[in-house]
C-alpha cells in the first residue's frame, strides 16, 4: 500500500513540475518574440536610412 502512495506523490510532484516548466517556457517564447519585434523594428530604420543615402557618381577620366 505504501508503493501506491509513494508513486501517487511522485506523479503528483512531476506533473506540478511540468506546469512550471511550460509556464517557464510561455514567458521565455514571450521575450523572445519581444526581442524578435525590436529588431524588426530596428531593420526597418536601417533600411530607411540606407534607402535615404545617395552614393555620389565615380568618373574616373
Amino acid at each position: 500500500m505504501i508503493w501506491i502512495v509513494v508513486f501517487g506523490v511522485l506523479a503528483f510532484a512531476g506533473g506540478i513540475v511540468a506546469v512550471l516548466y511550460a509556464s517557464s517556457l510561455t514567458h521565455k517564447v514571450s521575450d523572445i518574440r519581444h526581442e524578435v519585434g525590436i529588431a524588426r523594428e530596428r531593420v526597418g530604420r536601417i533600411g530607411a536610412l540606407l534607402g535615404g543615402v545617395e552614393l555620389p557618381s565615380s568618373k574616373r577620366g
